[in-house]
């Protein structure tokens, strides 16, 4: 239902803060961060856009100053 309701900017948004909950669980985190060894591509796969959507998608959350993808 989450991913048939959700627009791709927030889906990523939840993917990312759900991964950022599991990993804290396991003391896998930093401060506020987390390392992510995904590619753009592999991302899109997961969240089933194109690596450009994905680009427009991540640029999206950086203007909104959501993430710091560094």
């Amino acid at each position: 239902v989450a991913m048939g309701r959700r627009s791709k900017t927030a889906h990523l948004a939840h993917l990312i803060c759900e991964l950022f909950v599991r990993l804290q669980a396991v003391k896998k985190t930093r401060v506020m961060s987390f390392n992510l060894p995904l590619s753009q591509a592999e991302l899109a796969d997961v969240l089933g856009l194109s690596v450009v959507h994905m680009n427009r998608v991540i640029g999206t959350l950086r203007r909104m100053n959501v993430i710091n993808w560094t």
